[in-house]
């Protein structure tokens, strides 16, 4: 068995890990659910290491994504930032719930060549997923940025020559 939060290896009757003190409950022996870790992840950024064990992580991602994506209303970079936060946040999702059951050193890449058809075609149609809105979310947010710098100066204009023009009457 191994720490949900750090990968050391545990003792079979071990309450906490000797490396960081991570309480080793029950949980640790159930598998968890990639899938689960990856739908959490798509709602809210960190439920997915929440879910693996990694509360400290998730709480902290999560956090993360909050504050980006309020300062994101005001400042279009942080929308940005809020996005990779969130496509971050997959990475980890992963990572932790391998640890949780079981994998001390999870590696994604050499991780994927050992997976069946499907597994294969379902990761890539998550990621796929994300890079889609990853990729819209980039988009929108140059359009926004755009529109609304052409939209104060039509304004502008637009104000000053009705202006003009019910003063002529």
């Amino acid at each position: 068995m191994y720490c949900g939060n750090c990968g050391e290896k545990l003792e079979d009757d071990a309450k906490f890990c000797s490396k960081c003190g991570f309480s080793v409950r029950g949980e640790a022996s159930k598998s968890k659910n990639i899938y689960i870790a990856l739908i959490l992840t798509f709602i809210f950024s960190g439920l997915g290491s929440i879910y693996a064990g990694n509360v400290r992580k998730g709480v902290i991602l999560l956090s993360l994504r909050i504050i980006l994506a309020a300062l994101g209303w005001f400042i279009g970079i942080f929308s940005v930032l809020s996005v990779l936060v969130w496509t971050y946040s997959f990475y980890e999702a992963y990572k932790d719930v391998e640890i949780a059951n079981g994998n001390s050193n999870p590696n994604l890449i050499r991780d994927f060549k050992g997976w069946n058809q499907n597994s294969r075609i379902i990761a890539v149609l998550i990621v796929l997923i994300i890079m889609i809105i990853t990729v819209a979310g980039f988009a929108g947010f140059l359009v926004s940025n755009d529109h609304s710098n052409d939209s104060s100066k039509s304004h502008y204009y637009s104000s000053g020559s009705s202006s003009s023009g019910s003063s002529g009457s």
